[in-house]
């Protein structure tokens, strides 16, 4: 009976292994699944990085990227953040290690300029980052 205890408990901890294993990179700070990190760079200039995993998708990872920079803006009091360098990582992608991408940010306090495509309203990215994630990728990739 011991031995049967000792095989389902272990059976159990190689499934939630293997789950866990197979997961795509959530939003959380850069660990060894991938993740966010930044750096302030300038008064009001941040890098900003996110890397998913290899089963992390592309919409998701462009969600949580700019997620961050709304994230960073606020944080430092401002309203709206304007994307200056950007580098996208999607070769990485094609060998499943993940792929990700970085950006240089200045953020601004006020009104959203009209007609920057490279400014977001980080208020606005907050609500409404993952159903327009398509969206925001189109206009990264437009840069």
């Amino acid at each position: 009976m011991k031995i049967k205890s000792i095989s389902y408990i272990a059976g159990v901890g190689v499934f939630v292994f293997l789950m866990l294993a197979g997961c795509a990179t959530p939003y959380q700070p850069f660990s060894g699944m991938g993740g966010y990190w930044d750096k302030k760079i300038g008064e009001n200039t941040f890098q900003v990085f996110f890397s998913g995993n290899g089963y992390t998708s592309r919409d998701a990872e462009y969600a949580f990227f700019l997620h961050r920079c709304a994230e960073v803006t606020i944080a430092n009091g401002h309203d709206y953040f304007v994307i200056q360098k950007y580098d996208d990582f999607e070769l990485l992608k094609k060998h499943d290690t993940g792929g990700g991408m970085q950006a240089d940010i200045n953020t601004f306090k006020g009104d959203l300029p009209a007609g920057n495509p490279a400014a977001f309203d980080a208020h606005q990215v907050l609500q409404k980052n993952a159903p327009n994630a398509k969206e925001y990728k189109k206009v990264l990739l437009s840069k």
